[in-house]
């Protein structure tokens, strides 16, 4: 099936078509976002990211170029942000890591922030599968 015909899916109210489009030009994509951050991680990040704008915007893809091109070019453009935002806080930061809180530990700020990580790491852990 063609992306154009899938697309018409999409847009008729068929979202779960929209998987088709993501299988047939993940890999490609991610390629794309891999070359531009270096990081598989910001890569995936990217791509999910790219994906999403694409499924949200649809609506505004004319059809002018084929849907991969107009992906590919979503994916460039979140990348371009992603290791420009990374460059912006090596700049503020020095290394590109968020400040040492470890001098402030009997603070309530870093309690608070400790307390929150902790959260977030419990969260991530509770929704990833049991072999990993």
């Amino acid at each position: 099936m063609e992306d154009q015909a899938i697309i018409d899916r999409v847009r008729a109210g068929d979202t779960e078509a929209f998987s088709q489009l993501i299988r047939r030009h993940q890999r490609a994509v991610f390629a794309i976002a891999m070359s531009i951050t270096k990081a598989e991680a910001d890569a995936r990040d990217v791509v999910q990211q790219g994906f999403l704008q694409a499924f949200v915007g649809l609506d505004n893809f004319r059809g002018d170029a084929k849907f991969s091109t107009w992906l590919c070019r979503i994916v460039v453009n979140e990348a371009l942000h992603l290791v420009s935002r990374k460059q912006r806080r090596a700049t503020v930061y020095g290394s590109g890591e968020l400040p040492d809180l470890s001098a402030a530990t009997n603070t309530a700020l870093a309690d608070l922030l400790r307390q929150d990580r902790v959260r977030i790491i419990r969260e991530v852990f509770a929704k990833m599968p049991s072999r990993e």
